[in-house]
């Protein structure tokens, strides 16, 4: 592409307490080959350094091809969510081309912009290839346990968009999680599926229990918000089994009456729900990668699974009804 006739590509930061992250991500931005570039920062009342670093970096390195907007979510309104973070950034924007990105991210490589850009020239929606900074064993423990979920060892991340994405609607500002599967399967709707491009996107995962705690408790709080929404979908998968329905009914109640003559139902239904969760723990197990497992994984993984994120999630809702009813902000803080 000659330089004179590129786009302007809106690069869209959410921030949050992020003094530790923040410096690098907007380093690496501004090493880019690319240009023009335009970073917007949107804060959501950071009580650290956050703002002072960006502003110095602000003044240090700004210029005609590479420029940096900063707001805070304070000014649009009371709601604070990642989400609406994002839908600001986007609407006080000015690029064709959006890059949503997180304050602990890196761009690996110079040219990540460019290769970002031209996969958007030839399709609305671009993802990039994610790849784990990996600093703690809880980490790497995490990064084995996501390659396994998926079932594969290239993992993505939802990058870039054409700003005639966000024509229609924005993200859902009232969700903290799956905010963008959400606005991706209206995408779907329309006949838009993302193309993964070759560019390599450094991000950081929960360096702690405690941190990893925190992540999952705030999933908790704000899952209840996608499941409402989504809930139709939900309803027609079911309408499309209920033909199933009734013969699955009879025979599984024929089946426990015959089992029941001759064993205690409530023990049988025990042992049955242990050599359920065992056969899907140990295929769970065989799924992640061998570079990755070992006894320390192995034991790091059964601790997050079965104990960590069940507590965390289930303490999220908790704190999520009891706020509904006595009618508090549910969506301060981010994850």
């Amino acid at each position: 592409m000659n330089q004179g006739t590129r786009e302007l590509v809106s690069i869209i930061i959410p921030t949050l307490n992020e003094e530790e992250n923040i410096e690098n991500l907007l380093k690496s931005i501004y090493e880019q080959s690319y240009r023009p570039i335009e970073v917007v920062i949107v804060d959501g009342d950071s009580t650290d350094r956050t703002l002072e670093i960006v502003k110095k970096f602000k003044l240090c390195f700004e210029d005609k091809d590479f420029r940096i907007k900063i707001f805070k979510e304070e000014d649009f309104g009371k709601l604070r969510s990642l989400p609406n973070a994002r839908n600001i950034g986007i609407l006080n924007s000015e690029g064709k081309y959006l890059l949503l990105l997180d304050a602990d991210m890196v761009l690996l490589e110079r040219d990540f912009v460019e290769k970002v850009v031209k996969g958007l020239m030839q399709n609305p929606e671009v993802h990039v290839i994610r790849k784990v900074l990996v600093d703690t064993p809880i980490e790497k423990t995490l990064l084995a346990e996501a390659m396994a979920w998926e079932r594969r060892e290239v993992l993505t991340w939802h990058c870039g968009y054409r700003r005639e994405c966000f024509r229609e609607r924005l993200l859902d500002p009232y969700l903290g999680l799956y905010e963008v599967v959400d606005f991706e399967i209206d995408l779907r709707r329309k006949a838009i599926k993302p193309i993964v491009v070759e560019a390599n996107l450094g991000v950081h995962l929960p360096h702690t229990f405690k941190e990893f705690f925190k992540q999952q408790e705030w999933y908790g709080r704000t899952a209840i918000f996608f499941a409402k929404k989504r809930l139709k979908e939900v309803k027609r998968l079911y309408f499309m089994l209920s033909p199933l329905l009734p013969g699955l009914h009879f025979t599984s109640v024929i089946a426990f009456a015959v089992l029941s003559l001759f064993t205690n139902l409530g023990l049988y239904v025990m042992l049955i729900l242990l050599a359920t969760f065992i056969y899907r723990r140990l295929r769970f197990m065989l799924r992640i990668p061998r570079t990755y497992r070992s006894k320390t994984a192995i034991l790091i993984v059964n601790i997050i699974d079965c104990v960590i994120r069940p507590l965390a999630w289930g303490l999220g809702l908790i704190k999520t009804v009891v706020k509904l009813l006595m009618r508090k902000n549910v969506y301060r803080g981010r994850g």
